[in-house]
């Protein structure tokens, strides 16, 4: 059976955390063990593992810069004895040197985003280094970000769709014409500054003056959540908006709702896009990186330019307004999310970990 560390900074409630969980619980025929160097309790990414099964490892890093993470994660590499390691976010800089000390047979390493937010500044030069030097395999997650990693890096690596549990966030009822309290609208995702959600907010109050009836859900947290609370305010929506938190039901509100909006700057590929087309929800976003590889503007989807506050609004009042592309986005979207499944996503690492080409 094959053996596999998986190494990321904690198990919070992220993207990069949730698919690192998923890919391992889809994959029957090896053994994981989950290796972090923060400690979180009862979080997502923590109580999905717990339902995978998966044995967890905390480092526990002291404040800065911890050196003794190489030798903690050195002695856990020796015991443990992987095949394969699969590491996830930023973490090269606790890596590398047990790595090459240990002399794992394979070493992977997902792009969560652009390659250039994944590892700015000095952590640019240890992951390429990595990938130059030490046999570390770069997996870009969008054909968007396979190709930011040959410009940010000089440099090839597979890609791998992320995927999604399709039969979880499949709608079980048709998604109907907004009632006389308006189309229902879901975001999902941190709450930092990389989704914008300023932005989204100063749209949706001016889609607003023509949707009067519709409403907003957000579901996340982060260190933004003040301001955000204060720009509600001040926009006025405290009626019409809100802060869902974090919660591991995203199904319920998906399938409580009409449509799906993105706002961000960036993005390498959001699974709350892959969620929302399997929902069969129509998706709202700024061309932001990888969402440009799967939602295709008037197809799947409404895409604007990132930034532009008109555009998103009056993308938000014609997908409120349009009840027939609403119903000819869900069928596509239904359509072309199958292709995202996790079982897909998982069996392409599967043959990563054990030396296979994909």
């Amino acid at each position: 059976m094959t053996k596999v560390l998986i190494f990321l900074p904690s198990l919070w409630s992220g993207g990069g955390e949730k698919i690192a969980m998923d890919i391992a619980g889809h994959i029957p025929d090896a053994e994981f063990l989950v290796v972090t160097y923060l400690h979180f309790e009862n979080t997502p990414a923590a109580r999905l593992a717990e339902k995978y099964g998966l044995r967890t490892v905390c480092l526990h890093k002291g404040r800065g810069f911890d050196p003794r993470i190489w030798f903690r994660l050195g002695r856990v590499i020796e015991e443990f004895g992987p095949d394969a390691i699969h590491a996830h976010l930023k973490v090269m800089q606790y890596l590398l040197p047990p790595l090459l000390k240990c002399r794992v047979k394979r070493c992977i390493y997902t792009v969560h985003n652009l390659a250039e937010k994944d590892a700015p500044g000095y952590m640019k030069h240890i992951n390429k280094f990595a990938f130059t030097h030490c046999g570390v395999i770069p997996v870009a997650i969008s054909g968007t970000c396979k190709r930011s990693l040959a410009a940010y890096y000089g440099v090839e690596g597979p890609c791998i769709y992320n995927g999604i549990d399709t039969r979880r966030y499949a709608r079980r009822e048709p998604c109907e014409a907004p009632d006389e309290r308006g189309a229902h609208f879901l975001a999902v995702g941190r709450l930092g500054s990389q989704k914008n959600y300023p932005l989204m907010l100063r749209a949706f109050a001016e889609a607003r003056k023509s949707c009067p009836a519709a409403d907003l859900t957000i579901i996340g947290a982060g260190e933004l959540e003040s301001d955000i609370n204060e720009l509600i305010k001040s926009l006025r929506l405290e009626g019409c908006v809100t802060l869902a938190g974090v919660t591991d039901r995203v199904e319920d509100y998906l399938w409580k709702s009409h449509a799906y909006i993105l706002s961000s700057d960036y993005e390498g590929l959001p699974l709350g896009v892959l969620e929302a087309m399997s929902a069969g929800l129509p998706v709202v976003s700024t061309r932001a990186g990888g969402v440009t590889d799967v939602v295709r503007d008037g197809e799947n989807g409404l895409l604007v330019a990132v930034g532009d506050e008109k555009g998103l609004a009056e993308a938000i009042i014609r997908t409120a307004s349009d009840a027939g592309l609403r119903r000819r986005i869900s069928a596509n979207n239904v359509r072309d999310s199958r292709q995202y499944d996790i079982k897909v996503c998982a069996e392409k690492y599967r043959a990563l970990y054990n030396g296979e080409s994909i």
